[in-house]
């Protein structure tokens, strides 16, 4: 019985990982692979002559050529909806670890930092700076994230921290776990 063509077949990936459970090399490798897909399920994987059969007329065609195709990364600890930004604190780490120091340059430093930041920014801007976060992280493989609320320490800001969550998940091509994280500090 011949198998139903595919909608999708991805062609010529230099490398794709399959995450094989039992895979010698731990990640499945397949070098100058193809990747057919059928009502949005990935139905076959292997050479492009055993996914060639799947292909007519009516198939989209990628061409991967010099592409590696994994499956998407899963973020699974993120707190993306914050407003202000550590850097300075980051840079001064890279001198000295020692906090007595740290503190006796003045250098701000934890949670507080961004906490009155998140606090004060309007909600648009807020989820902006958010959307572009996200944004980022799709473009680099992310399919799948958990984000946290933690940047408010009352009420009413975490709730705004979920809300811009569920906002972003339903206008960005990304799955959303949201969660509350009130005592964060």
């Amino acid at each position: 019985m011949k198998k139903k063509a595919a909608d999708i077949v991805i062609e010529n990936a230099a490398q794709i990982l399959t995450c094989e459970k039992d895979a010698a090399d731990h990640i499945g490798l397949i070098k100058n692979g193809s990747v057919a897909i059928g009502e949005g399920k990935i139905t076959a994987v292997g050479s492009r002559s055993e996914i060639a059969p799947l292909i007519d007329a009516a198939t989209r065609v990628i061409d991967a050529s010099g592409k590696v195709v994994t499956p998407g990364f899963v973020d699974c600890h993120t707190h993306v909806v914050f407003g202000g930004t550590r850097v300075e604190e980051y840079c001064a780490r890279l001198e000295t670890d020692d906090l007595d120091e740290l503190k006796r340059r003045g250098v701000p430093m934890g949670i507080m930092v961004t906490l009155s930041a998140t606090r004060d920014l309007p909600m648009e801007e807020l989820y902006e700076q958010s959307a572009e976060r996200v944004r980022r992280m799709i473009l680099s493989g992310t399919t799948t994230l958990e984000s946290k609320s933690g940047y408010s320490l009352n009420t009413e800001g975490e709730m705004r921290q979920l809300k811009i969550n569920r906002i972003l998940a339903e206008k960005l091509l990304v799955d959303i776990s949201s969660t509350f994280l009130g005592a964060h500090g």
